[in-house]
């Protein structure tokens, strides 16, 4: 039995090996049958019987791939496994590709960003101070936060304080101007600490004295600032708290000038009515109120010069250090004491008084851009005093403000009378 049941496993071999209804026509799309040896053919048997199966009846025909099919099936997967490995490493490739990139533009925008802070910190190292770049390194490495910050509250205070006081005896001048120029035609007013009270309804104004009184003040402002900026802030021996009181002096008048017909013609008041009164059309007072706030800028400009005498440390106004001294001596005290002022003069301040104190403190901001500024006097290398707070000028300072809020609060009526006689008698 069991040399039978091998020999019709083998015959089977055989006949699967002869029939093998697995092959496909590509053209008809049916299964063929290959040619079966002459020997298992019979005469009567139609050859037609064997050359197709049908479709309906794949299913019930064993399936048995051949080689050639196997090979074909596996080279297809090898390909399918190579491409999608070379996508794979494509895709690792590009990614990384896009991280290098991402890398590098960091790097760039890093370089950038430090370029520009070197240049910040070499034209504009004031910056530091307010905390927008960070403070340069000294040769060392080391930052010159704790060398440049010593004495910054000292200067600014200071500075502070006698803008203040050369704010008050300005404007102190200029009222008291306005109030002798009335009276020539019998004008009194009350002087209030916001403002000249005038009666405006009186039968003694004039076009003539309206010009010649609004512009005394003006005027006799800027022959003060002038004074001041070219011959007084020049002189070699002068003790630098004096020497800044002559530089704020000259600011404070020339822009109760300059600053003055700009906001007097925006606010129609103050030295605007002059342009007013000249019938002047708003395009030529606008164009000569610009005019006015260069000329004041250009000042500002060159006023870096006196400010940078009035330092007591050669060490401070180093290339490195002057935008921060030039920040607490000029910048900042023009705002602060700006803002101080406008505090005190409440609630009656009016806007021409705002546009005043707005525009003396964007005069100061010019001196940061004079790089090329140097003093004409000569300062010490090392000061034998250290710079402190003045008390002497801080109180004098508070005690001005102070005193002039509450002398002019309920307002002092003046009738100045001025007579002049003159007699001449023949012998």
């Amino acid at each position: 039995n069991r040399e039978i049941k091998r020999k019709w496993r083998k015959y089977k071999r055989k006949l699967r090996k002869l029939f093998n209804i697995e092959r496909r026509d590509k053209k008809l799309g049916q299964y063929r049958v290959p040619k079966v040896h002459k020997s298992l053919l019979r005469d009567d048997v139609d050859m037609e019987t064997f050359s197709t199966v049908p479709e309906e009846n794949v299913g019930a025909v064993k399936k048995s791939e051949p080689k050639r099919t196997q090979k074909r099936q596996l080279l297809k997967k090898q390909r399918e496994r190579s491409l999608r490995k070379k996508k794979e490493s494509e895709k690792r490739q590009a990614r990384k590709e896009k991280h290098k990139n991402r890398l590098r533009k960091k790097r760039e925008k890093k370089k950038r960003k430090e370029k520009r802070i070197r240049l910040l910190q070499k034209y504009f190292p004031f910056l530091a101070v307010l905390g927008i770049i960070p403070f340069p390194k000294d040769s060392h490495g080391d930052e010159l936060k704790k060398k440049i910050k010593a004495a910054f509250f000292y200067y600014f205070i200071n500075s502070s304080a006698l803008f203040i006081i050369a704010y008050l005896i300005l404007s102190f001048i200029y009222q008291l101007t306005v109030l002798v120029t009335a009276s020539l035609w019998g004008l009194d007013a009350t002087w209030y600490y916001y403002d000249l009270a005038f009666n405006d309804f009186s039968s003694l104004w004039t076009r003539s004295n309206i010009l010649i009184i609004t512009f005394s003040g003006p005027f006799v402002s800027l022959v003060i600032g002038l004074t001041f900026f070219f011959y007084f802030s020049k002189k070699k021996k002068l003790n630098p708290y004096l020497r800044l009181f002559y530089v704020w002096m000259a600011l404070h008048g020339l822009n109760l000038f300059f600053g003055a017909f700009a906001s007097g013609v925006a606010f129609d008041e103050g030295f605007g009515y002059v342009p007013i009164w000249l019938y002047w059309a708003f395009a030529i007072r606008i164009f000569f109120s610009i005019v006015m706030l260069s000329i004041l800028g250009i000042f500002g400009y060159y006023s870096t010069q006196h400010f940078l005498n009035t330092s007591n440390s050669l060490y401070r106004i180093k290339r490195e250090n002057r935008q921060y001294f030039l920040l607490n001596q000029a910048v900042l005290p023009a705002f602060f004491g700006g803002l101080l002022i406008f505090l005190v003069k409440l609630p009656k301040i009016f806007p021409y008084e705002i546009g005043l104190l707005v525009v003396i403190a964007i005069a100061t901001v010019p001196t940061l851009f004079n790089l090329d500024a140097k003093p004409n006097v000569k300062i010490p290398k090392d000061p034998k005093k250290q710079t402190k707070i003045n008390w002497m000028i801080l109180t004098l300072s508070l005690i001005l403000l102070i005193g002039f809020r509450i002398l002019f609060a309920s307002g002092i009526h003046i009738v100045l009378i001025l007579k002049f006689a003159v007699s001449i008698t023949p012998l």
